[in-house]
C-alpha cells in the first residue's frame, strides 16, 4: 500500500502527482521540500478555473485521508 511518506519523498524528488480530492482534480508538486504547491481545477457553470495555493506538509498529510485516484503526472 502506498503511504504518505512515499508520496512526500517522491514529491521532493521532483515528481508531480494528479489526484481527486473533494470531487475535484488536483495536481501537487514540491515547492521547497517543506511546502507544496497544490493546483485545484474547477469546472462548474460552464466555467473552468485553476486555483493555486502553497501548503505545508502537515496540510498535505491531513488531505491524504481523502485523496483518491493518485496518478503520476510528470
Amino acid at each position: 500500500m502506498y503511504t504518505i511518506e512515499q508520496f512526500i519523498n517522491e514529491l521532493n524528488e521532483g515528481y508531480i502527482f494528479e489526484f481527486r480530492y473533494m470531487e475535484k482534480t488536483h495536481k501537487v508538486m514540491s515547492f521547497d521540500k517543506k511546502s507544496y504547491v497544490i493546483k485545484k481545477f474547477t469546472n462548474d457553470n460552464k466555467s473552468e478555473r485553476e486555483e493555486s495555493s502553497i501548503v505545508e506538509e502537515k496540510v498535505l498529510k491531513e488531505m491524504w485521508k481523502d485523496i483518491s485516484d493518485i496518478t503520476y503526472s510528470y
